[in-house]
This record gives structure tokens, sequence and C-alpha cells, in this order.
């Protein structure tokens, strides 16, 4: 008996995961997928949002906007209660998948939720509310550099950019009314630490 005890003692505890809303969720992969489809769908890699210019390939189709339409939002969002733009391709992916979920019924993907996300720094533990967050995200798209306003396909390319053509530029500058901080900030990291003090 005093056997059987020692060896349950050394056991790992056993533990039941419950599903709170009886169904999980898509997998990033599905996901990607499901938001790659439904690019396809609305904004045909080929074919300019603006002009309906059929391009022969996807880089060409991409290098027509750049030269006809640079700075505008073609690329708009499916969810027509949000309906927010986006001068790329990329822009559009971006949102997609931080503010929106997905469903797929038959044949038909459907936008199921909205779910704005809070932005946090790891550095310094900053956090923002929603209010700021949508007000951030307005002013400062992650896959376009704010200086030059080139364009990029991952936020690690943005950053890179800003580190090697803009080294110790301010590029972030602070958003709120009457703010005395007029210098701009170095990072998007120290706007949030930031606009943080403004909401304590």
């Amino acid at each position: 008996m005093k056997a059987e005890q020692k060896r349950s003692r050394g056991r790992p505890a056993m533990t039941t995961r419950l599903e709170t809303n009886g169904k999980p969720g898509n997998s990033p992969a599905q996901t990607a997928a499901l938001i790659n489809q439904l690019m396809d769908q609305s904004c045909p890699p080929t074919l300019c949002p603006l002009c309906d210019h059929q391009g022969n390939t996807r880089t060409g189709t991409e290098a027509h906007y750049r030269e006809h339409h640079k700075g505008q939002n073609g690329y708009v969002c499916m969810d027509k209660s949000c309906g927010q733009g986006f001068s790329s391709r990329p822009g559009l992916q971006y949102h997609l998948r931080a503010a929106h979920s997905f469903s797929k019924v038959k044949d038909n993907i459907i936008i199921t939720t909205s779910k704005p996300k809070e932005i946090k720094t790891t550095q310094r533990g900053a956090k923002l509310k929603d209010d700021m967050v949508k007000r951030l995200s307005a002013h400062y798209n992650p896959l376009v550099c704010p200086g030059c306003k080139e364009e990029f396909a991952k936020k690690t390319q943005t950053l890179h950019h800003i580190n090697t053509s803009h080294p110790k530029e301010k590029l972030f500058q602070c958003f709120v009314t009457n703010c005395q901080h007029d210098q701009g900030f170095g990072s998007l990291q120290a706007l949030i630490y930031h606009l943080a003090k403004h909401e304590e």
C-alpha cells in the first residue's frame, strides 16, 4: 500500500482542458489559408483594385499600383462594417489577421467577428486601451515606413529599413492633442510608452 502511494505521488498530475465555446478556433495555418483565399477572391493578384488594370503577373500589377496609385488606399477590408482601406495587399492581409476572425461555410468564407487587439510592449510593460490602439493604428501602419512611406511585406523588414535608412531619426510623432512633447520618438515602442502616460 505504501509503495503504491509513493508511486502515485511521483506521477505527474493529470489535467483536463475544457473548451469554453464548444469548438476550437482555426489554427494559424487555417486562418492564413482562409485569408489568402478571401484575398484572391476579392482582390485578384493580377488585377488592379482601382483601375481594373490586368497585369500578366502579380509583381507586374504591384509595380503598376506603385507607379499609378502610390499612397491610395485601394485595398479595402471585406467586412462592410469595417471598411478600412490600405495601400498594399500585405497591409490588408495584416489587418485581416489582426482585426478579424474567419469561418468557412461550404464554399463561402465568412468574417465572423471583429477583434481589436491591444498593443503591448515587452520592454517596459506599457499597455494601451482599445481607443488609443485604434488611434495608433490609424496613424502608423507597421508595414509602412513613417518617414519615406516605403511599403514592406513584414514588420521585421520595416524595422530593418528604419534602422538602416533612418538611423537616429525621430519618425514617430505623438498625435494626442496639446501634447507638449514635439520632438518625436525613434521607435514605435517609445511612442507606445509615451502614449500610455497620457492614459494614466
